[in-house]
């Protein structure tokens, strides 16, 4: 029996029946099963002529896929979906007939966290120090980010971290899971963090060449970023048409906050 959101598809049987199953891989995925294959892919296309329907099975299927029941139509998951006021789903109205490949790269989905340094966790302007060292708030902070995005940090195409001095770059590419510690010697001598390098880490410049504005910071890093998501960062541009963007953040006294950005 269908999902009781899947009940405004009149006469569209064929579509429910193959949406159903791949609300019911979706949740197997998150439980970590396996699932047939093409049982639910990345992206699904709804075709047909104007009146048929389209838009309502689309809204239905990411209300299905959001609530946790798979489609119960009475949550608040299911509401706001179906009503275009979910924080999670993006509802995109073409004025035309098409949507352009510039109003697609346009739309920059964000994972975005803030985190304060944990107990034990080492601040330069603490008095004291706790016996057992504890993590950077770094660690938190771009853990969190990762997670919310559903993406690691060898999917990021680009990044920015903080570096108000040469040594703070280094540490943070480990700290926020970038790379190994001790692996950041090789990586800059093979040339991986330049522009042209399998991870551009400060592409235009970082605070070194920039300035740290307080907050300012981190908006010049997402800017950038967007550039780069863009196409648009001119002698600066990563090639090869970037798609992922992180951009971390650290202040005193313990706080960091990291975004991911996707095309």
């Amino acid at each position: 029996m269908a999902a009781p959101v899947f009940d405004r598809l009149v006469g569209q049987d064929e579509a429910i029946v193959t949406l159903s199953a791949a609300v019911v891989a979706a949740a197997a995925i998150v439980r970590g099963e396996a699932v047939p294959p093409g049982s639910m892919t990345h992206a699904w296309l709804f075709t047909g002529p104007p009146g048929s329907g389209r838009s309502v099975a689309a809204r239905a299927f990411a209300a299905a896929l959001q609530c946790a029941e798979g489609g119960c139509g009475t949550c608040a998951e299911c509401h706001t979906t179906l009503a275009g006021t979910h924080a999670d789903v993006r509802s995109v109205v073409p004025a035309g007939l098409s949507i352009s490949v510039d109003e697609m790269r346009a739309l920059v989905l964000r994972a975005a966290v803030l985190r304060s340094r944990p107990f034990g966790s080492f601040e330069v302007f603490s008095p004291w120090l706790a016996p057992e060292r504890g993590p950077s708030p770094t660690v938190g902070a771009a853990s969190a980010a990762f997670a919310m995005a559903g993406m690691g940090p060898d999917e990021m195409d680009l990044v920015q971290v903080q570096d108000t001095e040469s040594g703070a770059e280094i540490m943070h590419m480990a700290e926020c899971g970038l790379c190994e510690d001790g692996a950041q010697e090789e990586m800059i001598q093979l040339g991986e963090t330049e522009i042209g390098g399998r991870l551009p880490v400060n592409t235009d410049g970082g605070c070194l060449a920039n300035g740290e504005p307080i907050g300012a910071s981190g908006l010049r890093q997402v800017y950038e970023s967007v550039l780069q998501l863009r196409g648009q960062a001119g002698a600066r541009q990563v090639p090869d048409e970037p798609r992922t963007a992180f951009t971390h953040v650290y202040g005193a006294p313990g706080i960091s906050a990291c975004t991911v950005l996707s095309t």
